[in-house]
């Protein structure tokens, strides 16, 4: 049990949504939705490469599980539905759950607008916790919000005019649509003197 819920969650935070969880007589199988939006059934049944390990090892541990229910006579995989139900990330986040720390290393007398300072650490989530590499932010060819490389998939464009999935990208997207030139450009420059900061060290940034 633990295995596949630490898979389950790691799906969930990586922007995945998980919309069944299943077994047949071949083992366990999930169907869901990919970051990039893409539905997908991952299990004995439907190996369909979604060029995702996560997914993989997901599946493979739902059919450890549909095993140890035949054998036991108990239900593992309800169990699991239930946990990752309560600890799934909110469909709708408002923007009380926007995070407007302070950003390290800028002086408290150039700390940008709160919209920006939201906007940044909904990035950062992106790039030090998923791995995702971001570029042109509130460009025309990413359509107002932003570029994604994410690692095992394709390049993705999280348009400004993207619905509201639950998702960190899509907040991010989302929030981006409401700034304005200046806050862009400083969120972009924020964005990418993160990345080379955790590369080659931080420094001290400073704006203006």
């Amino acid at each position: 049990m633990r295995e596949a819920y630490w898979y389950g969650t790691r799906l969930l935070h990586h922007g995945w949504l998980i919309r069944q969880i299943g077994a047949s007589e071949r083992g366990g199988f999930f169907a869901g939705v990919t970051p990039r939006g893409r539905a997908v059934t991952v299990g004995p049944d439907h190996r369909c490469d979604v060029s995702d390990d996560l997914a993989a090892q997901f599946a493979d541990a739902l059919t450890v599980l549909a095993g140890a229910a035949f054998a036991d006579g108990h239900d593992y995989l309800r169990d699991l539905v239930i946990l990752l139900g309560a600890n799934a990330v909110p469909r709708r986040p408002s923007y009380r759950a926007w995070r407007t720390w302070r950003i390290p290393g800028v002086p408290a007398s150039a700390q940008p607008h709160t919209r920006v300072r939201a906007a940044y650490w909904f990035a950062v989530t992106l790039t030090d916790d998923y791995g995702w590499q971001l570029a042109e932010i509130g460009a025309s060819t990413a359509g107002g919000g932003f570029l994604a490389d994410i690692p095992g998939e394709a390049m993705a464009i999280y348009p400004a005019s993207m619905p509201d999935d639950g998702t960190t990208a899509a907040a991010l997207a989302r929030l981006v649509a409401v700034m304005n030139a200046a806050e862009i450009a400083t969120l972009a420059s924020l964005v990418d003197w993160h990345g080379a900061a955790r590369t080659y060290g931080r420094g001290e940034r400073s704006f203006g």
